[in-house]
């Protein structure tokens, strides 16, 4: 889901927070509970960790480590 549809919903339902908070507070809560890989845990926020050559050469979305990630 992407933050405009997360910002939309709760502003109208009055929140005054933001989606930006929800990702912020899973990047610090990912940091300090889990051992993951730097680039599962910014791979799970959507973000780009690799250069474009490792990109070209590395086609894996890592799904199986974002499965780890994600179980409670």
């Amino acid at each position: 889901m992407s933050d405009a549809t997360i910002s939309r919903f709760m502003g109208r339902k009055g929140f005054e927070v933001r989606s930006y908070w929800f990702r912020v507070t899973f990047r610090i809560w990912v940091e300090e509970k889990t051992n993951e890989e730097y680039d599962v845990k910014e791979a799970a926020l959507g973000h780009v960790v690799d250069s474009k050559i490792a990109r070209a050469y590395l086609r894996s979305d890592r799904l199986e480590k974002h499965r780890k990630l994600m179980q409670p």
